[in-house]
């Protein structure tokens, strides 16, 4: 797997410009906080239009999940009851966590990665654990 995590610097660097610009990974180690820190320092507030394919995304972190994200055959997580995996908006937005927005996963795993998002979203994640996994 290719890590993105030596990039570091300021976000005008070319190599986190690359990384920022890029919209397919494969086989990449992503540690969220480091990807989202990335993009925020370089103004981009919401991660849009990216597939990412068999990728391991690290945390700790939150994935709120707008429109158009799609988990296809992805490992979600370890949890005994997959709920655990989701927090749930308790206000009017989501502060902290890291937007995505017409993004494909497919076949990626996530570690200490939850998930949020408006409430079909969340209804969705939890048949998709309950079936085994992103479909």
């Amino acid at each position: 797997m290719t890590d993105i995590s030596s990039a570091g610097g300021p976000a005008d660097t070319p190599a986190n410009r690359a990384i920022i610009d890029q919209t397919k990974f494969v086989k990449t180690a992503i540690w969220l906080p480091q990807y989202a820190v990335l993009h925020f320092n370089a103004g981009v507030h919401v991660i849009k239009n990216k597939v990412f394919e068999e990728c391991l995304f690290e945390g700790p972190g939150v994935i709120l999940a707008l429109e158009g994200v799609r988990f296809e055959n992805c490992n979600l997580g370890v949890a005994s009851d997959p709920k655990s995996l989701l927090m749930r908006p308790v206000g009017p937005k989501v502060i902290g966590a890291v937007a995505f927005e017409e993004c494909r996963f497919v076949r990626c795993r996530f570690a200490m990665i939850s998930f949020t998002g408006h409430e079909p979203f969340m209804a969705e994640f939890e048949q998709m654990q309950s079936r085994g996994g992103g479909q």
